[in-house]
C-alpha cells in the first residue's frame, strides 16, 4: 500500500514522463504516435489544485473506477500471453 505522499508524487513522476516523452529530441527515436499519445494524456492530467475537486466529485469517481478496471483487465489479459 502506497502512501499518500508516493501517490502524489507518482503522479507528478507520471507528469514530467509524459512531458518528457511528448517533447521531440527529449528521448530519441520515440515513434510521433507515442508522442501524440503523451500530449493527448497530459492534455487533462490534474495538477495539484484539481486533486480536490476530482475527489469531490461522485461522477468523476466513478468514472475513474470503471476506467482502471478496463485498463486492469487488458493488462492482466496481454500478461497472460
Amino acid at each position: 500500500m502506497s502512501l499518500p505522499y508516493e501517490q502524489a508524487r507518482a503522479i507528478v513522476q507520471a507528469r514530467h514522463f509524459l512531458t518528457e516523452l511528448g517533447t521531440p529530441g527529449k528521448i530519441k527515436r520515440i515513434p510521433a504516435e507515442i508522442r501524440r499519445e503523451a500530449r493527448a494524456c497530459l492534455k487533462h492530467m490534474p495538477m495539484s489544485w484539481d486533486i480536490p475537486r476530482i475527489a469531490e466529485d461522485l461522477g468523476a469517481l466513478q468514472k475513474m473506477e470503471k476506467l482502471e478496471e478496463h485498463y486492469r483487465q487488458v493488462f492482466w489479459e496481454e500478461v497472460k500471453r
